[in-house]
């Protein structure tokens, strides 16, 4: 699951772009956005161990 995460971080990114907008369509209160936030920092986390392996394998 991890390598799978690690590969597809920019899915994981706007997953969480979008769980961020949907906030002011369903909710109207910060609970998505705070979650989005939150998924968009672990995307950025994400790409920075790809850089990490890719810098390993060389």
């Amino acid at each position: 699951m991890k390598e799978y995460l690690i590969k597809n971080n920019i899915g994981v990114f706007f997953v969480g772009f979008f769980i961020s907008m949907a906030d002011d369509i369903f909710l109207g209160k910060y609970i998505l956005t705070i979650t989005g936030f939150i998924i968009m920092l672990f995307s950025f986390y994400l790409i920075f161990l790809k850089s990490q392996q890719k810098k390993s394998d060389e």
